[in-house]
């Protein structure tokens, strides 16, 4: 992912999966939000996804199926996602800012996680239009609570033990257990 310009690049999606991102009214909300602000928007719409169906997107604006997040994220200055766990500790891992608007399973407790520990804010869907997403995209980028908050949690998760450890430690349970 090249960033085109010397202004934030926003990354959205609501997942892979049609269940999740299948709601074109919360696209909307986003674009319509953010087609003013002087950043760029990558959309990942999932594979199944019909962005098509929201017409012509601002010059700020890009949609993809998918991108991989090791060559998406680092680029990006904040993220506005479902609350998937892959999503929402892939970018808190790189100490991003997240915008959570869930749309089902654990992705509301997701959002209030990331919301308590001042990482992010969380839009539950009767809340989310142009307007709250503009509000919170912009705290979150001109606010430093957000981003120190994000960067605390990318320390905690950089501490975390590695999957070598893991298999260490379910060894030695198992090894109890016999």
């Amino acid at each position: 992912m090249e960033h085109r310009r010397e202004v934030p690049l926003l990354h959205m999606t609501l997942g892979t999966n049609k269940g999740t991102n299948g709601d074109m009214a919360m696209f909307r909300s986003v674009i319509d939000g953010l087609r003013s602000l002087d950043m760029d928007v990558l959309i990942t719409s999932g594979f199944q996804g019909d962005l098509a169906s929201l017409g012509p997107l601002p010059g700020n604006m890009q949609v993809e199926p998918y991108l991989p997040y090791t060559l998406l994220l680092p680029h990006c200055s904040a993220v506005i996602c479902h609350g998937g766990t892959g999503t929402a500790l892939s970018s808190l891992a790189l100490g991003l800012p997240l915008l959570i608007l869930p749309q089902g399973a654990d992705q509301y407790l997701v959002g209030e996680l990331v919301k308590a520990s001042g990482a992010g804010l969380c839009l539950t869907p009767q809340h989310v239009n142009a307007s709250t997403v503009r509000q919170s995209v912009r705290a979150l980028l001109e606010e430093p609570s957000y981003r120190a908050n994000a960067h605390r949690l990318q320390r905690e998760i950089t501490a975390m033990p590695g999957p070598e450890e893991a298999v260490h430690l379910i060894e030695e349970v198992a090894a109890i257990q016999r």
